[in-house]
């Protein structure tokens, strides 16, 4: 589901311009994530080189100075959401720690937590996914009539 929705993303990314959960090396164009995983170290361990690298914000968001860049990642509209029902955990320390990284780089985000009920599951993505869509299209429609 994710990767289906992040190859609309990049189909239109003025419509879906910022379904980001990973580093592009066009940081103004739209990426994929990983459903609340934002390491790549448990499929790859320590030696994180090329672009496996760039597939982990955990290690690289840390390590970016560039003003440019974190410029552009700034402007982009950021949503992270993750439950915290049956097989969130794991996704739930990463979506912190990511939601830390982002804050001490001044990286605008809306990290959402839903509740207890809310298992890493496709009943729930599919919520979620309409949830956010429709506010993001809400307010992009305020936006246009400003």
């Amino acid at each position: 589901m994710a990767n289906d929705v992040a190859g609309r993303a990049k189909a239109a990314p003025s419509t879906f311009g910022a379904l980001v959960a990973r580093y592009s090396e066009n940081a103004d164009r739209a990426s994929q994530g990983d459903l609340g995983v934002y390491s790549t170290r448990d499929f790859f361990g320590k030696g994180l080189d090329g672009s496996i690298f760039f597939n982990s914000p955990l290690d690289y968001l840390p390590g970016i100075v560039d003003q440019k860049l974190l410029g552009r990642l700034r402007a982009l509209r950021l949503i992270f959401c993750c439950g915290q029902g049956a097989w969130e955990e794991r996704m739930l320390v990463e979506t912190r720690q990511l939601e830390q990284i982002l804050r001490d780089k001044s990286i605008p985000a809306w990290v959402d937590y839903w509740g207890g009920d809310v298992s890493h599951d496709w009943p729930w993505w599919h919520k979620q996914l309409a949830y956010f869509f429709g506010r993001w299209l809400d307010d992009d429609l305020m936006h246009r009539l400003d």
